[in-house]
């Protein structure tokens, strides 16, 4: 029987070896630093980027994990980056009244998946994202998390 797992993220005990190249990730994000990791495909890049964000947080940081292949506008990143901090947020209708004061040309909202789980979702107001809307809401992590949380 094969002990490995193929096509999915690999998490807890299947996910074998590569403490080094965790290690490194780590050390370079927890130093404020960025990072580009670049592999073939299915060398297992997610489950060691998952497997890294695991023990961030174990030290502390607020992470966020963000897939771009999917997006193909400014409109998609900013649905998807919101939905990204919110699934981090324990209380969202917190987050929602949050995000409503800080961003001023996007309404959130909050929707349920196919499974009843909440999703936080927003609205343009605006025809167009300006620079300034997406400046905000790159900037929410900063604006939302207390200052005393290490945020990544």
């Amino acid at each position: 029987m094969n002990p490995f797992s193929y096509g999915t993220i690999v998490r807890g005990d299947y996910f074998y070896d590569r403490k080094e190249e965790c290690d490194r990730i780590v050390t370079t994000l927890s130093g404020g630093n960025n990072l580009v990791l670049f592999a073939p495909r299915r060398y297992g890049k997610t489950s060691l980027v998952f497997r890294a964000i695991e023990q961030l947080e174990q030290l502390g940081f607020r992470c966020i994990y963000l897939d771009l292949l999917p997006i193909y506008s400014i409109e998609t990143f900013l649905n998807l980056y919101i939905s990204a901090i919110g699934k981090k947020q324990n209380n969202l209708q917190k987050m929602v009244n949050s995000i409503s004061t800080i961003v001023k040309n996007i309404r959130p909202k909050i929707t349920f998946d196919t499974h009843g789980n909440p999703e936080l979702g927003i609205d343009l107001i605006e025809n167009k994202v300006s620079i300034e809307t997406l400046s905000e809401v790159i900037d929410l992590p900063e604006k939302l998390f207390p200052s005393g949380k290490k945020q990544l």
